[in-house]
């Protein structure tokens, strides 16, 4: 645990996510608002479909390889994954379902095999193999989307080249081939596999079902957009605003994924002070990004969205702005959920998951039809602040010895600048000026709490 390696994560993620959100980018900008509507809800349902086989996605991938060191382990994990969505391919097919769907579902697929390498990268701290071979795979993956979008100017021959681009670099890369190879050749090995399979269903279903409620969060809205009739262009901006948001997240992404492993480490070795401290190290830093990432997309979402997507998508400058409020409630939950996680208390976490996910369902269905998109939007928000909550109040239950307080002066300082940023939202850039220079007077205030994340916790490993 160093700043090189964070530092090495972060330029990862954050050219990663430049990547994959030109994707999107350029699908909005060439197909405009109503197309990238239509791509938006089977892209959604693609993301149920993939839960399937995902088996709990990259959290459950490193708790299994950290007790399973062994090739063997990812190569039959591999295996299963590749008979699950070729049952649901067969499946689709045989039910004449939508083409892009159909290559939706594929790339999902795909996405779900990198990520088992890329797990196996993180819980062997092999940072720099995954930053070369992630970005590569996605460069030669949407390149030939660019390719595909300017030469034949169809979303359905540009997504199969995108997907042709992600089996060409597993396919070529020095480090996936071995485990490719080897995979096929227990492809037909099935009573091997139905044991294997049995075992990780297993050990792995609070980890799905947590996925699934993800998904519920921020997928199932615009599947229930489109089914309350609103219109593909609405829907289209909405999900702008969804993907400038996500963008946002790189920040807790990355301090996720760096410190997951070293909390699971610490958890197992029941370092109760040194946890006590990495929590409250990650609490404060991760309010301190999310409060400055917070009051920048409020502030500039209108420039950010005409600068992105393009002026026909400017309506979604006020969703993302609202959306923006639920950045810091997810930043602050991202530890205790990470502390669930790597114990025994996970379908506490899924428990939770599930009451969010059923309140945000309930309270879109009640709302949309008459607020439309912006329901939505404040949907996601009032979903968050309660996901964050309920986790406090499972750690304070099943961990108590691990709690930290909640210091009032600094969520006034949230309140405050999260009013001023909004009132800024209708005004002009002198009174954004001002705004921007109280928030960065704030953050280099309280510049500690970043970089007190980066203290070495005193740990033999």
């Amino acid at each position: 645990m160093n700043i090189k390696s964070t530092f090495l994560l972060g330029v990862s993620k954050l050219l990663e996510k430049v990547i994959a959100f030109s994707f999107y980018f350029i699908i909005a900008r060439t197909f405009g608002s109503a197309e990238f509507g239509e791509f938006s809800y089977f892209f959604s349902l693609a993301s149920f479909v993939m839960v399937m086989f995902d088996f709990g996605g990259e959290i459950y991938c490193v708790r299994l390889f950290s007790h399973n060191k062994g090739r063997d382990v990812l190569t039959q994990f591999l295996v299963i994954k590749t008979w699950v969505a070729l049952l649901i391919v067969f499946t689709m097919l045989v039910l004449n379902q939508n083409h892009l769907f159909i290559l939706l579902v594929g790339m999902s697929y795909l996405d779900s095999v990198i990520l088992v390498f890329r797990s196996r990268f993180l819980c062997f701290n092999e940072i720099v193999q995954d930053t070369k071979f992630s970005i590569l795979e996605k460069l030669i993956s949407v390149g030939l989307f660019a390719v595909g979008v300017f030469s034949f100017e169809s979303l359905s021959y540009s997504i199969l080249l995108l997907l042709m681009g992600k089996l060409f670099g597993l396919l070529v890369l020095n480090y996936y081939r071995p485990f490719m190879k080897a995979a096929f050749y227990q492809m037909f090995d099935l009573r091997k596999i139905f044991r294997f399979l049995v075992a990780i269903v297993k050990e792995s279903w609070t980890y799905s079902l947590h996925g699934l409620t993800y998904l519920l969060f921020y997928q199932l809205d615009i599947i229930l957009l489109k089914m309350n009739h609103v219109h593909a262009e609405d829907i289209g901006e909405y999900s702008a605003a969804m993907k400038i948001f996500g963008f946002g997240l790189i920040v807790s992404e990355i301090l996720f994924r760096q410190f997951y492993p070293e909390l699971a480490r610490l958890l197992n070795e029941n370092q109760v002070d040194q946890i006590r401290d990495l929590l409250r190290r990650l609490s404060n830093a991760s309010l301190i990004i999310s409060l400055s990432l917070m009051c920048v997309l409020v502030v500039f979402s209108e420039l950010i969205i005409k600068s992105t997507f393009g002026s026909e998508f400017q309506s979604s400058g006020l969703i993302l702005a609202i959306l923006a409020c639920a950045m810091i409630f997810r930043f602050q939950a991202a530890p205790y959920s990470g502390l669930l996680a790597a114990s025994n208390f996970n379908y506490y976490k899924m428990i939770v998951s599930g009451v969010c996910a059923a309140v945000n369902v309930v309270l879109n269905v009640i709302f949309i039809p008459k607020y439309g998109v912006l329901a939505s939007a404040f949907v996601t928000v009032l979903t968050e602040l309660l996901f964050w909550i309920m986790l406090r109040i499972s750690v304070k239950q099943n961990f108590p010895s691990f709690e930290t307080p909640i210091n009032l002066l600094h969520w006034v300082w949230v309140f405050v600048l999260t009013s001023i940023s909004f009132f800024s939202f209708f005004h002009d850039w002198r009174i954004k000026s001002l705004v921007m220079l109280l928030v960065i007077v704030v953050v280099y205030n309280y510049r500690q709490f970043v970089l007190d994340i980066f203290k070495k916790v005193n740990l033999t490993l």
